[in-house]
């Protein structure tokens, strides 16, 4: 069986991890001389580093909770915060979570635990929130809630476009479906420049120059104020 009939046959098959079509995608995006492709399968396997963006699919919506104090006992526990002023005084970096972990991290979270929810360790946020929520109470906690929901629908968007990108592939490149272990074709130029543009479409979605080199120009755009935030279940 081809390398590419072997991995649409594994992401067809109900109930299976993600985790183990990503080396055959890893090993065929070499043979194919992908380098994009390439890039995307290893941060899926082993996490975003801090210093590469997330692709869309993995920017999350979080809602905070805080317990407050107040004067002679007064006091409010769990109550939300308008993502609002968490982005005005935060940075919309803690509203929309970009979800570094790695897909085997995100299937642990996941299977950990009955509760729908997750929860970010928001603890460095009480400092920039005193007086702001609450001007007579003291913010002594926040907990950022992540849903669960959130992180399946991450693991259906990473299934769906390695199942998109093999039809495409399938489509325009024929010669990747002889692609096999233990056998090596070289891809000509124009073919090595359609996977490059296909990679970028389906799991970017920013527009891709290719160049008479082959090499792409892709729009990347970087967060110097990423955020570093614990997960707990």
């Amino acid at each position: 069986m081809s390398l590419l009939r072997d991995i649409q046959q594994s992401l067809m098959q109900e109930g299976s991890d993600i985790g183990p079509v990503l080396p055959k995608l890893r090993f065929l995006a070499s043979r194919l001389g992908s380098d994009l492709l390439e890039d995307w399968v290893k941060h899926e396997s082993e996490g975003y580093p801090s210093d590469i963006d997330v692709p869309e699919y993995r920017r999350l919506s979080v809602t905070y909770k805080a317990d407050f104090s107040g004067a002679y006992g007064s006091g409010m526990q769990n109550a939300p915060i308008p993502p609002a002023l968490i982005k005005k005084h935060c940075g919309d970096h803690w509203v929309n979570y970009k979800m570094r972990q790695s897909v085997a991290a995100i299937d642990s979270l996941l299977a950990g635990g009955e509760s729908g929810i997750l929860e970010l360790d928001a603890s460095n946020l009480i400092l920039r929130l005193q007086g702001k929520v609450y001007q007579d109470m003291a913010c002594n906690s926040v907990t950022g809630i992540l849903s669960k929901a959130a992180l399946v629908e991450l693991q259906y968007a990473v299934r769906s476009k390695i199942l998109e990108l093999t039809i495409e592939l399938e489509k325009n490149i024929p010669a990747a479906i002889e692609v096999t272990i233990g056998v090596t074709d070289n891809l000509s130029p124009d073919e090595t420049k359609t996977v490059t543009q296909l990679t970028q479409q389906i799991f970017h979605g920013d527009v891709t120059n290719i160049n008479s080199s082959g090499e792409a120009n892709s729009r990347v755009n970087l967060n110097s104020n990423d955020s570093s935030t614990n997960i707990s279940g």
